[in-house]
């Protein structure tokens, strides 16, 4: 996986956990890298890059992954001691539910 300079140990290890709990269940669900790059329009060598974390791929990519394989992923935004009265949804990222 890219890093920056700026990389936090801990967000790198949360991308390569993200990473692996997707390739495992493509795996486990009998799809072939090929399949996957089907469902996003990539090639098979692209996804083989983001799966060997050769690429750092954004959190859209990671969503059409999961989206190919049947599931959804969710991104949560911790922020410590602010309280925001409302939280954003899944399906629809530039709004906010009340």
């Amino acid at each position: 996986m890219t890093r920056y300079a700026n990389d936090h140990p801990a967000d790198l290890r949360q991308r390569h956990t993200t990473i692996r709990t997707l390739v495992d269940l493509r795996t486990q669900l009998g799809m072939s890298q090929q399949d996957v790059g089907d469902d996003l329009h990539l090639s098979r060598a692209a996804i083989s890059k983001f799966e060997l974390r050769g690429r750092d791929p954004g959190l859209w990519t990671l969503q059409r992954y999961a989206r190919s394989l049947g599931h959804r992923l969710h991104a949560t935004l911790h922020l410590p001691g602010v309280d925001l009265p409302a939280t954003a949804t899944g399906d629809q990222p530039d709004r906010l539910a009340t």
